[in-house]
């Protein structure tokens, strides 16, 4: 029998945690990482809110949204909406649509992970927010209408279903992250996490440039 999304969601990030908590660890002042249990309502809450983990990190506390992915498309899934109820009114009344992650964290840094290759990407997720949801073009925000080479091009970015057989309509946009290195300030940053214990020389705190 087939897994579940769900069940194929949570290995990933058990296996993707088991390679970031030492970075997060590093990052932290004096070990001080604190991950949020999503199981109970007090926890569920803040993981909503503010992420996966909270660290300290010099004199501030960073919170950090952690999305983990096996296969390395050098593209961020943006979630634009969690659960989308299309042709059953009932279940609408009943529970709404809900939106995604990517509108209602309010996490200082997104950690996404391809964890098969080796790379975490560090984004200020408030500038990807103000970036992707920000209408600084009329109607149309910068995910839904993007520049190329001088002429503006819509739904850059389409709406897709990351999984099929999951029991949400969850939809999201695909963001190549070249456009991100392109349009975000402070631009994200790149780390490969296992590669990092094996490097002897100095390195530079990556939390520094998100906590300045």
């Amino acid at each position: 029998m087939s897994r579940s999304a769900f069940e194929q969601s949570r290995d990933k990030e058990r296996r993707a945690l088991q390679q970031i908590m030492p970075f997060l660890i590093e990052q932290s002042d004096g070990g001080l990482v604190i991950p949020v249990n999503a199981k109970n309502p007090l926890g569920l809450f803040v993981q909503k809110n503010w992420g996966d983990f909270i660290l300290s990190a010099g004199r501030t506390l960073v919170t950090f949204e952690h999305k983990a992915d096996a296969n390395d498309t050098n593209r961020i899934c943006v979630e634009v909406w969690s659960n989308f109820i299309a042709g059953d009114y009932p279940s609408y009344l009943e529970r709404g649509h809900k939106p995604g992650w990517a509108l209602t964290s309010r996490a200082m840094i997104l950690g996404y992970h391809w964890y098969h290759s080796d790379r975490l990407i560090l984004i200020d997720l408030y500038a990807l927010q103000q970036w992707a949801f920000g209408p600084m073009h009329g109607a149309a925000t910068n995910i839904e209408r993007h520049q190329f080479d001088g002429r503006e091009e819509m739904a850059v970015f389409p709406y897709r279903r990351p999984l099929a057989n999951q029991p949400n309509a969850t939809w999201v946009r695909w963001v190549p992250l070249p456009v991100l290195h392109r349009e975000l300030k402070p631009r994200p940053i790149e780390v490969n996490v296992r590669q990092l214990y094996l490097d002897l020389g100095d390195r530079a705190p990556p939390f520094e440039t998100f906590a300045a």
